[in-house]
C-alpha cells in the first residue's frame, strides 16, 4: 500500500524516487514476486479443496471477512463456493498485482525490473488456480492491467526499438545483419517467435478464464480496462487491442459495453497491432 500511496498521492517533486523504488531497485523480484508464487500455490490448493488445516474451516466467511471482500470490490462468479472465499488471500494477491501495474506502465524497455517482469509474469502461476481467480473477478481485472502495461499479449513479431536504435548506432554491418544479408541476428527472430508463442498461450488462457465470467462481469471487467482512471494502463499498445478483443469476443454486448464502444470507436477500433508502437 505504501508505493501505491506513493505513486498515487505524492508529491511531483518525489517522481524520481518513486521511479526508483518501483523500477530500480530490487523491492519487486526479492518481495513481490515470491510473495505473489506462495499466494498462486495457496489458491491453487484451494481450487483442490485443500484448506492446508486438513479440517475445511478456512471456507466458512463471517460477516468481518464479508465486508474485507466488499472493501476489495470483489464479486463472486461462483456464490456457491465458500471455500473461494479468502479475503484476506485477495487483498494480498490484488495488493501486489496493482503495484506490478504501477511499476510496468511506461516503464522504458530497458529497466531491468520490466524485463525481469516479462520473464517471471506470475499470470501463468495465478491462472493454475483458475477457480479462484474466475470466482473473484476484480483479481482478473487486474492482471488484465498487468498484461497490458507489460505488453504481453502483442502476438506481432517485431524487433525491440531500443534493440534497432542500438542496430542503427552500430553501423551498417549490424543493420544487414552479421553476414550482411539485410536479416535479422537469429537470436533476435528466435526471442521474437518465443515472446509471440507465450503471448498466444497467454491469450489463450485469459480467455478460458474470462468465458468463466457472467456477461455482466465482463462488461463490467472491460469498463474497468477502456475507463478506469484508478491505475494507469497503456491503451494505445497492441497488448491493450488484444486483451479488448478477449473481453468483446468472449460475451455477447450489452447495453454498457454498446455504449463504450460508441465513445471508443475512433480510439479502440482504430488501433491494430500493425500501426501502434509499444511505449
Amino acid at each position: 500500500d505504501f508505493l501505491q500511496n506513493l505513486y498515487t498521492y505524492a508529491a511531483d517533486a518525489s517522481s524520481d524516487f518513486r521511479r526508483h523504488v518501483l523500477t530500480e531497485t530490487l523491492l519487486i523480484p526479492r518481495l513481490v514476486l515470491p510473495y505473489l508464487d506462495r499466494c498462486a500455490v495457496e489458491a491453487e490448493l484451494l481450487c483442490k479443496g485443500d484448506t492446508r488445516n486438513g479440517n475445511g474451516s478456512g471456507g466458512v466467511v463471517d460477516a468481518a471477512a464479508g465486508d474485507e471482500i466488499a472493501a476489495a470490490n470483489v464479486s463472486g462468479a461462483y456464490p456457491d463456493k465458500p471455500v473461494l472465499d479468502k479475503p484476506t488471500l485477495v487483498r494480498g494477491i490484488a495488493a501486489s498485482l496493482r503495484t506490478l501495474v504501477i511499476a510496468s506502465f511506461r516503464a522504458p524497455p530497458t529497466r531491468f525490473v520490466l524485463g525481469l517482469l516479462r520473464r517471471l509474469n506470475p499470470t501463468a502461476s495465478l491462472l493454475r488456480a483458475s477457480d479462484f481467480i474466475a470466482h473473484n473477478d476484480y483479481l482478473i481485472a487486474l492482471i488484465c492491467l498487468v498484461n497490458v502495461n507489460l505488453g504481453a499479449l502483442d502476438v506481432s513479431r517485431r524487433r525491440d526499438p531500443q534493440q534497432s536504435e542500438t542496430l542503427e548506432a552500430d553501423g551498417s554491418a549490424d543493420r544487414d545483419g552479421a553476414d550482411g544479408t539485410g536479416k535479422a541476428p537469429v537470436e533476435e527472430v528466435s526471442d521474437g517467435i518465443a515472446e509471440a508463442y507465450y503471448a498466444t498461450i497467454l491469450s489463450s488462457q485469459l480467455k478460458a478464464v474470462v468465458g468463466r465470467l457472467r456477461d455482466e462481469q465482463k462488461s463490467e471487467l472491460l469498463y474497468r480496462l477502456r475507463r478506469s482512471s484508478a491505475l494507469p494502463v497503456m491503451r494505445d499498445t497492441p497488448s491493450f487491442v488484444e486483451m479488448t478483443k478477449i473481453l468483446t469476443e468472449s460475451s455477447s454486448q450489452s447495453p454498457l459495453e454498446k455504449g463504450a464502444s460508441k465513445d471508443d470507436e475512433d480510439g479502440v477500433r482504430g488501433v491494430s497491432p500493425h500501426n501502434i508502437g509499444e511505449n
